[in-house]
């Protein structure tokens, strides 16, 4: 059976991002994210929302060429 909700951690992982911009995604509202006992999880659908959000936001990275901005 395939994992429904992630870890901090492991959305770390995933993204490449530190423990503190995964808090920060949470505490922004990007990235939902609950309390079960003292862990925090995410669920798996919200991490690959996001994924595809920043790979959005993101033309470099995808390949894109960038419209220069002014002078």
């Amino acid at each position: 059976m395939e994992k429904l909700l992630l870890s901090e951690h492991a959305v770390g992982e995933v993204l490449s991002l530190g423990r503190s911009s995964v808090r920060k995604l949470m505490d922004t509202g990007r990235l939902p994210g609950m309390h079960i006992g003292r862990s925090l999880r995410f669920h798996v659908r919200d991490v690959e929302r996001l994924a595809e959000e920043l790979r959005q936001e993101s033309p470099q990275q995808s390949g894109q060429p960038q419209e220069p901005t002014g002078c």
